[in-house]
């Protein structure tokens, strides 16, 4: 009796064994904009380490063009992949591989660049996981607004409004625009009005790269209360600038607020410590590729999405929130202060 018995469990082992190893792991395309931009290797790294064991990843890079990016995600409709997840370069260009992919019924996971609406509403197996503008600029906004009020002498001209000047490395695009309009919203829902101060004179595009900042400091000087950038990039400008104009020395102090697409580097972070940043907010890198590759494996297993752990809106958007990161901001006059 006890031999059958162990027949018995021998047999079942070899069947649970023999399951297990025609058992494949699913196939998803992984196509990244860039594998040199710090957010795309962050959110990169975040989603690899979250396939270990549980899938298997084909990726490929687009060098930060969408028609490279677009051949080069096309390779994956001779693969059999049961997903795709797609950085775009850019998200008003994306109908070529969105028909590629309706053809091949194979879904689609975008991230960090938002496609366009109408580009979202073409087929019901698109999904987004991203951040909105709109949250950074806000983020800002309450970061300006606190020091706003715990520095009366921050108001140089004494108008009751913040004159700022705006940084971007893309100052023409809507997430620009999106990033300064909720900024101003919200000084202006705490009672602050604001004031952009720009050189209308002299085009951007026509002034050397990483040259903005210090242009606009010639133009306006003392005038400038203070900083908004809408990237880390310029975040670095700004700092880098005011600092070789004699700011963040003795009493001298602008309040500089910055947007970063993930975690800090470390140059952000010890401008946080040493008080030349007043604030920043950040994107959550590694929260976002969690939620592509679980969205992606949702996908490509044939489970419904909405079951992958993650709250989706319009059955189609997972928006990630920004943190807020404050620095040590400086009193610029103590003895005016009331």
């Amino acid at each position: 009796m006890k031999r059958l018995s162990s027949i018995f469990v021998a047999a079942a082992l070899v069947i649970v064994s023999c399951s297990q190893a025609g058992r494949e792991k699913p196939k998803i395309g992984l196509a990244m904009r860039s594998f040199d931009e710090p957010i795309s290797v962050a959110i990169r790294q975040s989603i690899e380490t979250r396939a270990l064991d549980k899938a298997d990843l084909s990726i490929v890079d687009g060098q930060n063009q969408q028609s490279t990016l677009d051949l080069e995600a096309g390779s994956f409709f001779q693969k059999n992949l049961g997903s795709l997840a797609i950085d775009p370069v850019d998200g008003k260009a994306l109908s070529p591989i969105i028909g590629k992919a309706k053809d091949a019924r194979t879904p689609i996971v975008f991230f960090d660049r938002e496609p366009s609406e109408e580009a979202m509403r073409s087929w019901d197996k698109l999904f987004f996981v991203g951040t909105r503008g709109a949250e950074a600029g806000e983020a800002m906004g309450q970061m300006l607004v606190s020091f706003w009020k715990d520095n009366p002498a921050a108001d140089r001209n004494k108008d009751r409004k913040i004159q700022y000047i705006l940084l971007s490395m893309d100052p023409d695009s809507s997430d620009t625009a999106l990033l300064e309009a909720s900024c101003v919203k919200a000084l202006g829902a705490a009672g602050v009005g604001a004031e952009r101060l720009s050189a209308e004179d002299e085009k951007a595009e026509d002034r050397p790269s990483g040259k903005e900042a210090a242009a606009l400091i010639a133009d306006f000087s003392e005038r400038i209360e203070a900083v908004v950038c809408a990237d880390s990039e310029s975040t670095l400008e700004a700092i880098d600038a005011f600092k070789a104009a004699g700011f963040f020395k003795g009493k001298r102090y602008l309040p500089i607020v910055g947007a970063c697409a993930g975690d800090p580097p470390q140059w952000m972070t010890d401008a946080l410590g040493w008080g030349e940043l007043l604030g920043v907010a950040a994107a959550d890198a590694a929260n976002q590729g969690k939620a592509v590759f679980d969205l992606a494996y949702a996908l490509a297993t044939g489970r419904n999405p909405s079951k992958a752990g993650w709250r989706i809106t319009d059955a189609k958007y997972v928006w990630m929130p920004y943190r807020k990161l404050a620095g040590k901001p400086r009193n610029p006059s103590p003895a005016r202060r009331k």
